[in-house]
């Protein structure tokens, strides 16, 4: 079955050919090939030599640690700024966005924020500390909340069929701004600090003890927490939601330069806090490919683009001799991040999903509703694991217990209400009974003219260009097949009608030999019978000359 996406990057559309089969194993998916030299290997495995020991001095002092975090957030900054000449998507920073970068030293903390980036959102903890989201724009300025993102999940280069096949997903943000439609996710994965924080929180009708609100911790803290179960995830996300909603919440972030998310002013002139939980199976995948920091090419790989002669093992924690062989779960933000600054979205510990598990079937998902789902692998997955598609059923319950273990842990999302206030529902609800059930079908499908033109309005030429190459290219192969399926029925008539004159020409044969068979035995007979007819004049003869003999003698006599 052929599917014709089209998927917003920037200020552009693309339009792209999908090829989905029942087998999964048609998709055709543009992927770029790097070469390694001399030089980015000795580079690579230096860098992998650090990495190791950083992770090996998880016990290090306090200022040292953060000595390191300062000297790699430069590195990565300047990174940042360098890849200005070749990257099309990057935008050169305001001076406001130049004074953050400068700062980031003084923002380096080795347990909350071990990788600090100018435009990190700060959200306070309960008590102290505080949790780093990263924003995932989903549409494009003028986009309006009804124009949601769609794109394919999962992967054509995997066993795993019901799990990780492609299928077709829908995303969009629930704050705006400027740029367009947003969700927050953690930057990094809920680490033993921020775990401890939360759940005191909870324990305590939520509210802060005096141990709690002048906690300290070291970069051992920082370590991803794990056994945690899908409704300890819950419940975490539930006791965060409940601090973001107090006043407390707003003087914690003033103290750390930070924020609480809100909603825009509704009716009432009030805005709405937003709430954590955990990211639907759709928002996880869209931000570990990159989303609209990507090409669609490179949103189409298994995994995101790494750097130039880098290997997966620079950005993920997985059980292998070049990443992890101890089993033991790391600390956050010592791999690099993806494209969009996610650390750890790959390998670490598993993360869990909001939403149950659904087997993938025939370019969607199956109707039954199963277990949770984990995403991204752990330190105990292998290097082939380490895909944007990898996805795992986990039952809620083992044994009759709730299902823990230590390598799976948790990422938090925030977000809002899909509408705000009264008068935003009655716009969405006008807004959306302009669009008729046949267009909106038509459109989805992508299968008449009128949802093609609609889906590519504004489309750059180029890709209109292709687009159209494509259906032409399917019209000539199409007419290809029935050619060669005409010419196949012609070839099986003749070898039909071949057949049917061999088996005659053997009958033929057959009826000859025995013809000949036959006329053989009447020789034969016919020999026989001279034999016998010589046979009889040879006696004939000898009588007539014993008669002669006999006339002679008496004739003689006589």
């Amino acid at each position: 079955m052929l599917f014709f996406a089209v998927q917003k990057h920037k200020s552009k559309l693309y339009c792209r050919a999908v090829l989905l089969s029942t087998t999964n194993t048609n998709m055709t998916l543009l992927s770029s090939l790097r070469q390694l030299g001399a030089a980015t290997m000795l580079y690579t495995i230096g860098a992998l030599f650090v990495t190791s020991t950083l992770a090996a001095a998880s016990n290090l002092a306090v200022a040292a640690e953060a000595t390191e975090a300062v000297d790699t957030a430069a590195t990565s900054n300047a990174a940042y700024a360098a890849d200005a000449a070749s990257n099309d998507t990057y935008v050169s920073p305001t001076m406001a966005e130049k004074e953050a970068t400068a700062a980031l030293a003084r923002l380096v903390d080795p347990v909350f924020n071990p990788r600090p980036h100018f435009d990190d959102v700060l959200v306070p903890l309960p008590c102290s500390g505080m949790m780093v989201f990263r924003k995932v724009y989903t549409s494009e300025p003028n986009a309006g909340k009804l124009d949601d993102t769609a794109f394919i999940a999962g992967s054509a280069h995997t066993d795993a069929a019901i799990a990780q096949s492609p299928t077709w997903r829908h995303v969009q943000g629930s704050f705006v701004d400027d740029k367009g439609y947003y969700y927050l996710i953690a930057k990094y994965e809920l680490n033993q600090a921020q775990y401890k924080q939360i759940t005191t929180y909870a324990k305590n009708n939520n509210k802060c003890t005096k141990d709690s609100s002048k906690a300290t911790f070291s970069r051992r803290n920082s370590v991803a927490q794990g056994n945690i179960s899908w409704f300890d995830a819950v419940e975490i996300a539930r006791a965060y939601s409940h601090f973001l909603a107090t006043y407390d919440a707003k003087e914690a972030a003033a103290k750390i330069n930070g924020v609480v998310p809100l909603s825009a002013m509704n009716e009432k002139h009030k805005q709405i806090a937003a709430f954590a939980r955990l990211p639907t199976d759709s928002e996880w995948e869209y931000a570990a490919r990159g989303g609209m920091a990507v090409s669609p090419e490179e949103f189409a790989g298994d995994v995101y683009p790494l750097e130039q002669g880098a290997m997966i093992s620079a950005y993920a924690w997985y059980h292998g001799p070049e990443s992890s062989t101890n089993g033991k779960v790391n600390a956050i933000g010592l791999k690099q991040p993806n494209p969009l600054g996610l650390h750890d979205i790959l390998g670490n510990v598993a993360e869990i999903m909001l939403d149950p598990f659904y087997a993938t079937s025939e370019g969607r998902l199956h109707g039954q509703s199963g277990g949770f789902i984990i995403r991204g692998g752990s330190v105990y997955s292998p290097k082939s694991a380490m895909i944007t598609a990898n996805r795992v059923e986990k039952p809620y319950f083992t044994n009759g217990r709730d299902t823990k273990s230590r390598d799976v842990g948790m990422r938090l999302v925030l977000a809002l209400p899909f509408a705000t206030s009264t008068a935003e529902v009655t716009a969405l609800n006008d807004k959306a009974a302009y669009t008729s059930l046949s267009d909106i079908t038509s459109a989805y499908n992508y299968r008449s003219i009128d949802g093609i033109l609609s889906t590519l309005n504004g489309v750059h030429i180029a890709s209109l260009v292709i687009f159209v190459a494509i259906l032409l290219l399917l019209t000539w192969t199409l007419l290809r097949i029935k050619q060669l399926k005409k010419s196949l029925l012609d070839s099986s008539d003749k070898l039909a009608l071949s057949q049917a004159a061999q088996s005659s020409l053997e009958g033929e044969l057959k009826r000859s030999k025995e013809a000949h068979q036959d006329t053989k035995d009447a020789l034969r007979l016919t020999q026989d019978e001279l034999q016998r007819v010589q046979e009889e004049l040879e006696r004939s003869q000898k009588e007539h000359s014993l008669t002669k003999m006999r006339w002679r003698i008496f004739g003689s006599k006589k």
